[in-house]
């Protein structure tokens, strides 16, 4: 493997251990709290509904947070695997970016 494709094997690699789910999980709770908004608007505002609607905000930013450490440890493990073929098959085999 040459050092460029090493370079960039290893960027990859750090990238998604990196990714904490952090950016996810804020867009879907933004999402949530637009959503329970528009809901809360119809009705009226009772102690009960403001908790209600935090309850689906927090629920829907730990989804996305989840969502987003699923996809990017899948990523990972992809690289990997697709890394341990590539040192498998030998110095022959051109590495793909």
């Amino acid at each position: 493997m040459d050092e460029g494709s090493r370079l960039r094997t290893e960027r990859r690699i750090v990238l998604w251990r990196s990714v904490c789910g952090c950016q996810t999980g804020a867009l879907v709770a933004l999402a949530a709290l637009v959503w329970r908004t528009r809901v809360v608007l119809h009705q009226p505002l009772t102690f009960s509904a403001v908790l209600t609607g935090l309850g689906w905000i927090f629920g829907a930013a730990l989804v996305g947070k989840l969502g987003g450490l699923a996809v990017a440890r899948t990523l990972l493990v992809l690289d990997l695997i697709r890394l341990s073929q590539r040192l498998d098959s030998g110095p022959e085999t051109p590495l793909q970016p």
